[in-house]
């Protein structure tokens, strides 16, 4: 119980991470949230939408966020079992 209350933190970001990766995946949310503010004009000849690059922006933050949470929980857990034999 105690490494879950210490890991518990860790966890929810790793979710959070996973969810706004997802939101940006679908091309739906994140980008076209932005536009509202920042409207970009769409080129004709472009199949890829002006501001598709706020969305993989957004999945590199979360998917870099994401992967650190994970090293930091490994490093905690290892930490933990080693410390309580």
């Amino acid at each position: 119980m105690r490494l879950f209350k210490e890991l518990y933190l860790f966890i929810l970001g790793i979710i959070a991470c996973i969810v706004v990766f997802l939101m940006g995946n679908t091309g739906q949310f994140i980008g076209a949230f932005i536009n509202r503010f920042f409207p970009c004009e769409q080129k004709p000849g472009d199949s890829f939408p002006c501001y598709g690059i706020w969305d993989i922006g957004a999945m590199a933050i979360a998917a870099a966020a994401g992967i650190a949470l994970i090293v930091i929980s490994i490093y905690r857990t290892v930490k933990y079992f080693r410390t309580n034999k």
